[in-house]
Formats: structure tokens, C-alpha cells, sequence
């Protein structure tokens, strides 16, 4: 587990590198996609990994923490990418990650040990045993629907009609490589890539709708925001990074909280009706955001939709963490995460394409 996280982390190093000193655009995406491929087990990983060092009871605290260091990511990134690119160089934006990385994975292999009651006795297979168990068709399968899916919504309506062949055929391709996987993973079983036996339990299934739908709100906020400042404002790409620190702090500091909350009680249902509620009502105030908006405005709208979704955020991978079973922590995990960030680009990438298009 420890190794293959480290493993994780080093590939994005890689990535990172390749990316730094790409001198075309093909370098450069060749180490953006290996990056890809390390942050997918990172971003997994560090829940993993976390379940395996923490308590169950103190669970729920230390998965809003990883939550709010995402948030934090979403303030610093923009801000700090943008600086390098203007004062520095863009290389520094890939640059940065090597130091950072290193520490890390210097920090778990140094210092991280697993609790003695999360550990198996049974004897562990090989790693020939292993790979014979990795669903690489099912992998491939979703990587073709998914650049199916994205290639479609980018020519429909922008490069070319959406009555092209090109476009429906990718449409159709999308639509029929999605049945493909669904019958590959019910041929394999248990040994899926999303095994069917974890999407039967209710609180799995609901867990992975809520956060799709609310990770959907959640991602227009972030990517419409920005937009809104630098086109409606006039301000720079740092200024509008800037701009947004009242959404991403209220998200920081409710997360934690709420996380805080569940641990002291128990009660992480009532949180997320609370909470999509207040996401609600705060995505309908920024609604109202236009042309002399007063200052006083978006920061307060901004304030109300980081509660409701800052305060909701992390509860579907709470509750997870705490009704899976050890075994089943590490697959259960990833489906959530897939539920809530590939599908949740997907939806609102069809929404962007959309607006785009009107």
C-alpha cells in the first residue's frame, strides 16, 4: 500500500518534469497524461491511505482535512501558477510540483505505519497475481468513451453541426463502448474494475449520486467565477484568483467543521440536506451576479454558497469510510471518486459545450 502510493506520487513527478521541459506541444501533453495517470493514485491513495493510519472514529475529521486541502489547492493554485507565469517562467508551473512531491513522498516512507488492526494476516498475492487481476480492458474501455464523449461535445455546435457524422458517430460510439464496459464488468464479477456488488448496497449508490450532482454545482461555481471577474471586472488571472478567496475559505473552514461535527455526533445525513440546501441558496445568489455588482455582494453571495457547499462537501466520503469494509475501502474509494470527479467533468463539460454553442 505505502510503496504503491509512493510509486503514485514519483509518476507524477515524472509527468511534472517531462511537462517543465517540453519544448512542443506534444511533449508537453505526453507528461500532462502521465501526470494524470499519478495523480489518479494519489488522489485515491491519500484516502487509502488515511483509513489505514486513523481510527474509525476520528475518520470523518481527517477526511474534511484532506478535503480542505484541496480547497486550499483551488486558492493557492491559480494564484501562484499565475505569478510564475507572469514574473517567472510556465515551466515553474510544473517545476514546483518536484519539491513538493519529493517531501511527500519522503514523508510517508518515512514516517507513515498502518494501524496494526487494519493490517491482514492473510497471505498476499503476488504481483504476477496482481496484474492478472487488473482490469485493463474495462480501463481502456472507459478511456474510449470518455474521448468520445469529450471529442463529440467539442466539435458539436462549435466546429462542426450537430447533425455532422463526425459528431454523431462519436455519439454513437460514446453510447456503444458505455454498453461494452457495462457487459465487461458484469462478465468479470469481482474482479471488475467497478464490481456490482458495491453499486447493490443503497448507501453506496446514493453516496456516489449525491456527489456527482453536487460535485456538478460545485464545478460550475469554480469555473464561471474566475470567468465572471476577468470578463465583466477586467482583472488579471491573479486578481481574479484573488477575488474568489471568499468561497474557497468558506469552503476550507466548513469542511473542517462539518467534519468535526460528524465526529463529535455521528449525524452526517443531516449535514448534507443542510448543506445542499445552503449550496442551493448560495448558487441562486451568484445567479445574480452582473455588470456593477457591488464588492459587498459577491463576496457575501460567495460566503453563503462555500457554506452550503463546504459544509457537504466531504459527507458522502465519510460515510463510506466508515460502513466499508477494510477489504473493500480501496475500490469502494476510487468509485466515489470516479462518481464525483471524471463524471462530474462529463456533465458539465456537455454544459459548458452547450452554453458555448447558445
Amino acid at each position: 500500500m505505502k510503496i504503491s502510493f509512493v510509486c503514485s506520487i514519483l509518476v507524477f513527478e515524472l509527468g511534472s518534469l517531462i511537462s517543465g521541459v517540453a519544448h512542443n506541444s506534444i511533449t508537453l501533453i505526453i507528461g500532462r497524461a502521465i501526470s494524470g495517470i499519478g495523480a489518479a493514485g494519489q488522489s485515491s491513495g491519500s484516502y487509502y491511505i488515511m483509513s489505514m493510519g486513523v481510527e474509525p472514529s476520528r475518520r470523518p475529521v481527517f477526511t474534511s482535512i484532506i478535503g480542505a486541502g484541496y480547497g486550499i489547492a483551488n486558492v493557492l493554485g491559480p494564484i501562484v501558477g499565475g505569478a510564475l507565469a507572469a514574473y517567472v517562467t510556465w515551466r515553474w508551473c510544473f517545476y514546483i510540483n518536484l519539491p513538493i512531491g519529493g517531501t511527500a513522498a519522503a514523508v510517508i516512507l518515512l514516517f507513515f505505519k498502518p494501524r496494526s488492526s487494519s493490517r491482514s494476516n492473510k497471505r498476499q498475492p503476488t504481483l504476477r497475481q496482481k496484474l492478472l487481476k487488473m482490469d485493463f480492458i474495462g480501463v481502456l474501455l472507459v478511456m474510449g468513451l470518455v474521448v468520445c464523449y469529450i471529442l463529440a461535445l467539442q466539435y458539436g455546435g462549435l466546429e462542426r453541426p450537430w447533425n455532422d457524422s463526425v459528431v454523431i458517430g462519436l455519439l454513437v460510439g460514446f453510447g456503444v463502448i458505455s454498453l461494452v464496459f457495462g457487459a465487461w464488468e458484469l462478465f468479470l464479477g469481482n474482479n471488475a474494475m467497478v464490481p456490482l456488488r458495491l453499486l447493490k448496497p443503497r448507501i453506496y449508490l446514493v453516496s456516489c449520486i449525491y456527489w456527482f450532482l453536487f460535485g456538478s454545482g460545485w464545478y460550475i461555481v469554480l469555473y464561471y467565477l474566475p470567468i465572471y471577474f476577468q470578463s465583466i471586472d477586467g482583472v488579471s488571472a491573479i486578481g481574479s484568483g484573488v477575488r474568489n478567496l471568499p468561497v474557497i475559505i468558506s469552503v476550507i473552514f466548513y469542511t473542517i467543521f462539518s467534519g468535526g461535527f460528524v465526529t463529535k455526533t455521528g449525524w452526517a445525513q443531516p449535514v448534507m440536506v443542510v448543506g445542499s440546501a445552503i449550496a442551493v441558496l448560495g448558487s441562486g445568489l451568484l445567479y445574480h451576479l452582473d455588470i456593477g455588482t457591488s464588492t459587498g455582494q459577491w463576496i457575501g453571495y460567495q460566503i453563503a454558497a462555500g457554506i452550503g457547499y463546504g459544509s457537504a462537501f466531504q459527507m458522502p466520503m465519510v460515510i463510506n469510510q466508515a460502513v466499508a469494509p477494510v477489504k473493500d475501502l480501496p475500490q469502494v474509494t476510487a468509485i466515489l471518486l470516479c462518481k464525483f470527479h471524471p463524471l462530474s467533468y462529463l456533465r458539465n463539460s456537455w454544459y459548458y459545450g452547450i452554453r458555448l454553442e447558445g
